[in-house]
């Protein structure tokens, strides 16, 4: 593979990066909506749908190397199944926005030249 191939490469998973990270605000906004609309119980429907954001955003927050965002998800998961699943998962959900923004500041500091072929 060619220095500039590389760096097409490298761009390529950075914009697929970064377009996670916007899909991973909108699911936590959708998390947030769901547990406010909720009170302290919730329909088994509303229940899988958080388990399923949470799945999603543990398994494609490690792919593409954010393990403190795919941690923090995999507790968010854990917490749908939990005997007081609202309560468990809304002691989890200030972390999960803080992994996600955390994620996304990682993103912004790249070694400058990072996408020339020559890394300069």
């Amino acid at each position: 593979m060619t220095a500039t191939e590389r760096s097409a490469r490298i761009e390529k998973i950075f914009k697929l990066q970064q377009k996670f990270l916007e899909s991973a605000l909108a699911d936590v906004r959708e998390i947030l909506t769901v547990l406010e609309r909720g009170g302290d119980a919730m329909s088994s429907t509303d229940g899988e749908r958080l388990r399923k954001l949470a799945h999603d955003l543990k398994g494609t927050g490690a792919v593409y190397g954010f393990q403190s965002l795919a941690k923090t998800a995999a507790q968010m998961e854990t917490a749908c199944t939990a005997v007081d699943p609202v309560r468990e998962m809304r002691g989890c959900v200030d972390d999960l926005v803080r992994a996600v923004e955390d994620a996304r500041r990682e993103l912004k500091v790249l070694p400058a030249g990072i996408f020339s072929p020559l890394g300069t």
